[in-house]
């Protein structure tokens, strides 16, 4: 027999991403798998339930894309547009946007017991962004005022801000957004030069 559970989840995380966690319903999942709603009760109980297995599933991916990236390159400016570059995949998915960003907007009326798990995937990315940002300034090739952790927490809400836009104007606006971004880290040399 078929192991439902990673369709649902994918199906889930979609329509999160399109819609909301509040906008869709197990029916809507039934429909999309075509299996019945008990089906899907079987393997999430409760929509909390669906919702913590999801937040586990984007903290395991989350983790492991970060991780990539560090690896991909030593150079935090090369990890940053690396990190920019994941982003505007998603600006260009299709009308979808960062599932952080969509529970962070429906923090108020998610499960409390999901709430936790969703702020230590933006803790996670602060951190890792602010690595990226110390090490960035400790090897002069960044340059900013302020912290490195309230640069990323800047970063972060800028990517969020200009991904919900990106997802009814295009990816277009979503662009104009990472190159400040970039333009906006770069030493003062640079800046003059360019």
């Amino acid at each position: 027999m078929m192991d439902r559970k990673p369709q649902i989840l994918d199906v889930a995380s979609e329509l999160l991403q399109t819609r909301s966690f509040t906008s869709f319903s197990y029916q809507d999942l039934s429909d999309r798998l075509g299996i019945s709603k008990a089906s899907v009760h079987h393997h999430f109980a409760s929509k909390e339930d669906l919702l913590l297995a999801l937040t586990a599933r984007y903290r395991a991916g989350q983790r492991k894309k970060l991780a990539e990236l560090d690896a991909q390159s030593e150079s935090p400016v090369e990890r940053l547009d690396a990190y920019l570059a994941w982003m505007t995949e998603l600006a260009s998915g299709g009308h979808k946007i960062c599932p952080l960003g969509t529970l962070q907007a429906e923090f108020n009326v998610i499960p409390e017991a999901v709430r936790a798990d969703i702020l230590e995937l933006f803790d996670y990315a602060k951190r890792w962004l602010s690595g990226v940002l110390t090490d960035g300034l400790d090897r002069g090739e960044m340059e900013f005022e302020g912290s490195p952790t309230e640069r990323a927490v800047f970063i972060l809400s800028a990517v969020q801000g200009a991904l919900q836009i990106a997802r009814a104007a295009g990816p277009k606006e979503f662009t104009a957004v990472t190159s400040q971004i970039k333009l906006a880290l770069k030493p003062r040399t640079e800046k003059v030069s360019s």
